[in-house]
């Protein structure tokens, strides 16, 4: 299966994510909607469920819940029609019920973990979990740096898990995306890489290009 590219949609309003959806329509086939709650992160984006159930995107997405209530907003996405919610690690004590409850909603659900969360941490839930997703920067921004030891801990969960599916978001750029790739990363998401180009739809071909390209 050839590596997904998935567009980071990083919104501050209703207006700037139905601007960044259009844009990438018919060149992707999902999305990532970041919800930020300003405290789990330092950052906060507009991200409601109401509008979403009332305004359904032209293609799947997923809900990566940078927030440090998670579970109380389970059932307003599932009513949005949210295909996979991704929920933090850090973010709760018992993560594989976590898992469990997401997916009572009808929702994929999925662990995402910060760059300073060893893969130990979470090995218990992987059983539980549709994806894991790797953060390659520290939640809240886009436009960071990219952490290298993002690829070790895509290679750890690789040889761990062969058949898990792993994510990857944050600091996913041309060249990046290749090592991840190579790495054994199945899915990976970018933001500004794609957002900051002037151009999304170039970007994301680019970025597929990348991962397909053989020496």
């Amino acid at each position: 299966m050839p590596v997904e590219i998935i567009p980071a949609i990083l919104a501050k309003d209703e207006k700037e994510l139905r601007r960044k959806v259009e844009s990438v329509e018919g060149s992707c086939q999902t999305v990532q909607i970041d919800v930020m709650d300003g405290k789990f992160v330092d950052n906060s984006t507009w991200a409601d469920p109401e509008r979403f159930r009332k305004m359904p995107l032209p293609m799947p997405y997923e809900a990566h819940l940078m927030v440090e209530d998670p579970l109380e907003r389970l059932d307003a996405w599932s009513l949005a029609g949210c295909q996979r919610v991704l929920i933090h690690a850090e973010s709760v004590e018992d993560l594989a019920e976590a898992l469990r409850v997401a997916k009572s909603y009808g929702m994929e659900a999925g662990i995402s973990i910060n760059p300073e969360t060893p893969v130990a941490d979470i090995e218990a839930a992987i059983a539980e979990a549709d994806v894991v997703q790797v953060m390659g920067v520290h939640p809240g921004w886009m436009g960071q740096a990219f952490q290298e030891g993002a690829v070790e801990k895509v290679a750890e969960l690789r040889e761990k898990f062969p058949d898990l599916v792993i994510e990857v978001d944050g600091g996913v750029a041309v060249g990046v995306a290749r090592r991840l790739a190579d790495a054994g990363a199945d899915r990976l998401v970018a933001g500004s890489a794609v957002f900051n180009s002037g151009a999304p739809a170039k970007s994301l071909d680019a970025l597929r290009a990348d991962v397909e390209f053989e020496e």
